[in-house]
C-alpha cells in the first residue's frame, strides 16, 4: 500500500521541527551536549597519627598456671572402729594437732592392758630364772651341780627375756592403736567436709583405710606452670650472662621473681619467687614444669585456682610500644597502618610482644620509632590511599581485654571505632 505525500510530510515535519528547536536552544544557551556533568571531589578521610613510644622494658613471658597447696593431706582411719566424735566445723582453719575425729578406744585399751599384763608375767619369770641360774652357778662352784642343769637354767632365762621383749613390742603396738583412735590434724590448714559422721564404722586397713576428710595448708601456696623450650633456653642463657656460677646454685637461692594475676584481675599484682624447676623437659609437650612460691597470709589464693603467670627475663631493653587499637589482623599476620611523607597509607607487618599494664602493645619488629602510626580512624585508612592526618601523642590506657597466656599470640583486635 502506497503512502500519500501528505501523510509522509505529516510524519517527517514534527521530527524536523523538534531537532531544529533543540539545536537552536543548545546553540543559544552555549551548552556542550557531549560534555559530562562535573563530579564533586571527596576529601581524604581524617585520621589521627602518633609516633611509637620508646621505653626501657624487661621482656616478659606469660603462661597459664594452677594453684596448689604446699601440704595436701587425705586423712584416713588407721584403726577399725566406730566414730564417737567429730570435732571440727567443715571449712574452718584448724591448727596442727587439733583433734578432728575420735574412734571408740575401749577395745584397744583392753588389748593394751593384756599386753602389759603379759609383760609383767615375763618380768616375774625372768626374776625366778635369774635365781635358778644363780643357784646352779653356786652348785657348780662347789662341785655339786651338773652342767646340764646350769645350761637349762641359763636357756630358760634367755627365753624369758626374749618373750619379755616381744611383750613390750606388743605393748607399743597397742599404745599406737590407742593413739590412732584420736585423729589429729597433721598440719595447719583448712579442713574439708566430714566424709563420715558419728556412729559410722570405719576401717583401718593399712592400704585402704576409710577416708575421713581432707586438709590443705593455706600459707604459703604453690603455683605450677609449664614453660616452653624457647623460654627455658633464653632463661638459661640469661642466667649464664648474669651469673656464671648460677648452674652451681640452687634455684630457690637465686630469688628469681614471678608474678601472678587471678582470673578477675587485668594485671599481675601478686609477687613470688621461683623455688623449683623440674629436672627434665617433657618430650611430649616440649615444656618444663616450674613452681612459684607465694605468701598467702591473707588467703587470696585457694588450691585449684587458675592464674595467669608472668615471668620477667633478662635486663631492661629499649622497646617500641603502640596502642592496642593501632594493631590490625590479616589472617594470622599482625600489621599497623603508617602514614608517609606524602600522607599516603602504608601497611606494615609487625611482630608483637607482650602488653604492658598501662594498655600499650610491645612491637618486637617491623616498626621504626620515626614512623607515624594511625591510632584513630584505622577503619577509614586504605593502603596506598591519601589521608588527612592529625598528629598527637600516645597516651597510656588501661587494657580493654584480658591478656592471653602466650605473648606470641597476644594482640589487640584489628578494627575498633574511633576513641576506643
Amino acid at each position: 500500500m502506497e503512502s500519500s505525500p501528505e501523510l509522509l510530510w505529516g510524519r517527517i515535519l514534527p521530527r524536523a521541527v523538534f531537532l531544529t528547536l533543540a539545536a537552536c536552544c543548545a546553540a543559544g544557551c552555549g551548552l556542550d551536549l557531549d560534555r559530562d556533568p562535573p563530579i564533586a571531589k571527596i576529601p581524604p578521610p581524617e585520621v589521627t597519627i602518633s609516633q611509637p613510644v620508646e621505653r626501657d622494658l624487661v621482656e616478659l613471658r606469660q603462661f597459664p598456671g594452677r594453684v596448689e597447696a604446699k601440704e595436701n593431706v587425705e586423712i584416713r582411719a588407721r584403726v577399725t572402729g566406730y566414730i564417737t566424735e567429730v570435732n571440727f566445723v567443715e571449712g574452718d582453719i584448724v591448727e596442727q594437732g587439733a583433734v578432728l575425729f575420735r574412734i571408740d578406744s575401749r577395745p584397744f585399751d583392753e588389748v593394751l592392758k593384756a599386753a602389759e599384763a603379759d609383760r609383767d608375767r615375763w618380768v616375774a619369770l625372768i626374776a625366778k630364772n635369774n635365781a635358778d641360774l644363780d643357784r646352779q652357778a653356786n652348785l657348780m662352784k662347789k662341785g655339786a651341780g651338773l652342767q646340764e642343769d646350769f645350761d637349762s637354767a641359763k636357756a630358760a632365762l634367755l627365753e624369758a627375756e626374749a618373750s619379755k621383749n616381744a611383750s613390750e613390742a606388743a605393748i607399743e603396738r597397742a599404745r599406737l592403736d590407742v593413739e590412732f583412735t584420736t585423729v589429729k590434724a597433721p598440719v595447719k590448714g583448712r579442713v574439708g567436709r566430714a566424709l563420715v559422721t558419728k556412729g559410722n564404722l570405719v576401717s583401718g586397713d593399712q592400704t585402704s583405710g576409710t577416708p575421713l576428710t581432707t586438709l590443705v595448708s593455706v600459707d604459703p601456696m604453690y603455683v605450677y606452670f609449664d614453660v616452653d623450650e624457647l623460654t627455658v633456653l633464653e632463661a638459661q642463657r640469661d642466667n649464664r650472662e648474669r651469673n656464671p656460677d648460677a648452674r652451681n646454685s640452687r634455684v630457690r637461692d637465686q630469688k628469681r621473681p614471678v608474678f601472678i594475676g587471678l582470673a578477675n584481675e587485668t594485671n599481675f599484682p601478686h609477687e613470688g619467687v621461683i623455688d623449683f624447676v623440674d629436672n627434665r623437659v617433657d618430650p611430649e609437650t616440649g615444656t618444663l614444669r616450674v613452681r612459684g612460691h607465694f605468701d598467702n597470709a591473707d588467703e587470696y589464693l585457694s588450691a585449684g585456682l587458675f592464674v595467669k603467670v608472668q615471668v620477667p627475663l633478662g635486663e631492661p631493653k629499649s622497646r617500641i610500644l603502640v596502642p592496642q587499637n593501632a594493631v590490625g589482623t590479616d589472617l594470622n599476620q599482625k600489621y599497623v597502618m603508617v602514614v608517609n611523607e606524602k600522607n599516603e597509607v602504608v601497611k606494615k607487618p609487625v611482630e608483637l610482644g607482650t602488653r604492658t599494664d598501662d594498655g600499650l602493645q610491645v612491637v618486637e619488629s617491623g616498626l621504626s620509632p620515626d614512623d607515624w602510626v594511625v591510632v584513630n580512624g584505622m577503619q577509614r585508612a586504605r593502603e596506598g590511599a591519601p589521608v588527612n592526618p592529625t598528629k598527637t601523642e600516645i597516651k597510656s590506657t588501661k587494657p580493654v581485654a584480658e591478656e592471653t597466656p602466650q605473648p606470641s599470640a597476644d594482640s589487640a583486635s584489628a578494627e575498633k571505632p574511633d576513641g576506643q
